[in-house]
């Protein structure tokens, strides 16, 4: 659903949102905010059900208008018919927007990486056993590359402290 508020002075706001329903108001915990004191802190909810846009008034100082025509307040009515819905001096625009498409990247199977150190062969079979498999995208490789690099030097550093209290301990 795409949102777009006007205030009088001309300045426009739009917001896309990725559900059917949504809470106008100046509150972060909304889901469309726009800060302009004409807007209660949860002023109403809009939603699309069925292809039909609903307002509900939430019990805001300025209200809202279908056509000019305050709307009492908790009581959801339907947009099909109205040309303009306003909350207080800001116009209000629904639109209906198509779902995202869903994004699929190519997946490939890769090695996680076994410890680097020289090991022993029985070490380095018990290991290349227990190494695991998972799908990850290209753009994953790297933030993985760097995440084995992370761990291979905690577990060097762990390593080395374990070390170093048996020695002075």
């Amino acid at each position: 659903m795409k949102v777009t508020l006007k205030r009088s002075d001309g300045h426009t706001y739009h917001q896309i949102l990725n559900k059917n329903s949504a809470t106008i108001g100046r509150a972060k915990r909304c889901d469309v905010v726009f800060n302009d004191e004409a807007l209660s802190r949860q002023h109403c909810l809009v939603e699309h059900i069925d292809g039909v846009f609903y307002v509900k008034d939430l019990n805001s100082a300025n209200g809202v208008y279908l056509d000019g025509e305050r709307i009492p307040s908790h009581l959801r009515l339907s947009l099909t018919g109205h040309k303009l819905l306003s909350l207080g001096v800001i116009d209000c625009f629904l639109e209906q927007t198509p779902p995202p498409a869903e994004v699929r990247t190519p997946t490939r199977l890769i090695e996680l990486e076994s410890h680097p150190l020289e090991l022993d062969s029985v070490t380095r079979k018990k290991i290349k056993q227990k190494t695991k498999y998972r799908k990850i995208a290209p753009e994953e490789e790297k933030n993985h590359e760097h995440s084995a690099e992370k761990n291979i030097l905690l577990f060097l550093g762990i390593g080395i402290a374990i070390i170093l209290a048996a020695i002075y301990l």
